[in-house]
């Protein structure tokens, strides 16, 4: 079914929606049309999939085009930077207001009963954990990845993840002057898997 296959066309109006934003300020484009296209396909893009309502995050971290640095000594013109991304965030935050609209509704939402708040930090270890373990070293691939009944930061393979992932946090943090994209890099990963991440969840995996 088409409804299955939303990643591709997801990731199209994703690129395209990135693609429209560097047009909006390339000297040489119509900013007001360009902005205009950048809304389409991000709300096209929403339409598929809610997830991408932290796009206007990634947007400020990844592609800063250096324009805040060239308006430092402008207040106007540093204000502008950040009021131009305001349509984003409202459009992600009306996205991520219907995807758990839509969750709830159907009963998706994983109740705290079930993985109470306790262990939802776990789950954020683990999910930062898995996703750059399946990156690196895909083995062990399957359709679907069940989470355990029980979830918590001091039982079987999981008491280790917060070390993994605090350590890795510690050691971009420390080399973010002699190696700045690998900060960017791993928030940017982060803010990414935010809406999947396991603060609110939803189904079984």
């Amino acid at each position: 079914m088409a409804t299955e296959r939303r990643d591709v066309p997801l990731g199209l109006f994703f690129l395209l929606t990135v693609l429209m934003y560097l047009k909006a300020h390339d000297e040489s484009g119509t900013r007001r049309r360009w902005l205009l296209a950048r809304g389409r396909m991000y709300i096209l893009a929403l339409l598929l999939q809610s997830e991408l309502m932290v796009l206007p995050g990634r947007i400020v971290l990844s592609l800063p085009l250096r324009r805040l640095a060239a308006a430092a000594e402008v207040a106007p013109a540093a204000r502008a930077v950040w009021v131009e991304k305001i349509p984003f965030v409202v459009l992600g935050v009306a996205g991520a207001a219907v995807g758990y609209y839509a969750q709830n509704t159907n009963s998706f939402i994983t109740p705290l009963e079930r993985y109470p708040m306790t262990a939802r930090p776990a789950m954020v270890f683990y999910s930062l954990w898995f996703y750059l373990e399946k990156t690196i070293v895909p083995r062990g691939l399957s359709p679907l990845y069940e989470l355990p009944v029980r979830v918590a930061c001091s039982t079987g393979n999981s008491s280790s993840l917060p070390s993994a992932v605090t350590a890795i946090t510690a050691t971009v943090v420390l080399l973010r002057r002699r190696w700045p994209a690998g900060l960017a890099a791993w928030v940017y990963y982060a803010i990414a898997l935010g809406p999947v991440i396991g603060i609110v969840h939803s189904g079984t995996s």
